[in-house]
Formats: structure tokens, sequence, C-alpha cells
């Protein structure tokens, strides 16, 4: 009796080795078979013993195996392979992946701008911010039609909005349309007459 029931932990243990392994060993699918096929040859030999330890290795494998798989995927990304694959270490931020265009641009700039719910938003809609129209979706619930939004996020071009009742700001300035102080006299800049530091 204690034969096929070694035989049944170590096919276990064996299965277990394997599902890590196969996070760290490109095998095309081979190595995730022989697990699979190692833990059913588990359970089968547990069977063969008796009833009630074929349902003990079932329950074994159904809390071990997404034990050891949710540990492995967590650390996973902090091996050398992981880190490779993803381009990236654990904790990095993700890069942005939107084009570095005039419109991507204007999206980054939005979180905190205030503006007005065009439509019910249930939770996706349209909103009008700074007198562009926009696809947004509502993240704190439904938002009525003409009722005051501001921007919390933007993530993956896509507008994330919150009912709030802040005022709208005034558009900053661009740089194209305030004056160079080079084109302004001196009168106009405030500067007082400059004496000479050499007289």
């Amino acid at each position: 009796m204690e034969g096929p029931l070694f035989w049944s932990f170590v096919l276990l243990a064996i299965g277990l080795l394997l599902l890590v392994v196969e996070f760290f060993v490109p095998s095309g699918g081979l190595l995730a078979i022989a697990c699979a096929l190692s833990l059913l040859a588990s359970i089968v030999i547990g069977f063969l013993v008796s009833l009630t330890w074929g349902m003990i290795m079932m329950l074994l494998v159904a809390v071990i195996v997404p034990i050891a798989l949710a540990i492995t995927i967590r650390w996973w990304p902090h091996t050398s392979m992981g880190r490779s694959i993803m381009n990236r270490h654990p904790g990095d931020v993700p890069p942005d992946v939107l084009p570095d265009d005039e419109h991507h641009r204007k999206l980054r700039s939005l979180p905190g701008r205030v503006g007005e719910a065009i439509n019910d938003m249930l939770p996706n809609g349209f909103v009008r911010i700074d007198g562009e129209k926009l696809d947004a979706v509502s993240i704190g619930g439904v938002i009525d039609a003409g009722q005051r939004i501001e921007v919390v996020r933007v993530e993956a071009g896509k507008v994330h909005v919150r009912a709030t009742s802040r005022r709208p700001e005034p558009l900053p300035e661009s740089n194209d349309q305030m004056e160079s102080p080079l084109e302004q006299s001196i009168e106009d800049l405030g500067i007082e007459g400059l004496d000479d530091p050499l007289a």
C-alpha cells in the first residue's frame, strides 16, 4: 500500500516541478503536457489505492497547483528571463505606447481640466472640454447631460472623468499667442532707465 502512495506523491511533486520549470524553459508546451499527465497519474494512482486517497490527491492537486501557479507568476517578472522578455524591471511604469503627436499630447494634458457632459454618461458618453468634444468614461457612476465633469486620468487614449462642482479654468495662453519680450518696448516691460555702470 505504501508503494503506490509513495509514487502518487512523487508524481505530484514532479508535476509541480514541471509546472514551475515551464515558465523558465521554452518547451513549446511539452513541459505543460508532461505536468498535466504527471498530476493526472498522481490522482489515478491515488484512486487505485482507495477512494479516500484518490479524493485526497484530487484535493491536493486542486489546492496546490493554483498556489504554485500564483507564486510562479508573481516571481517570474523578477527573474532574468522574465525581465528580458518583458523588457523592463518589475515596478517600472509601463511605457506610453501612444504616438507623440499633437492630439495625444493634448490628451495627456487633460487630467485636472474641467468640462461638461454633452449627454448622459452610463458610463460612456461625450464631454466638452475647452470647446472640444471628446469620448469619455465616467468612473464615479452616472453623470447627467450638462453636469460639470473633471478629467481624472487618460489611459490608452481614453478619457476618464468624474462629476465635479469645480468651475472650468481659462485655457492657458499658448506661447504662439504671447508676445515675445523682444518685440515689446522697454516701457511695456516696466523696466526703468538703465544707468551706465561704468559712468
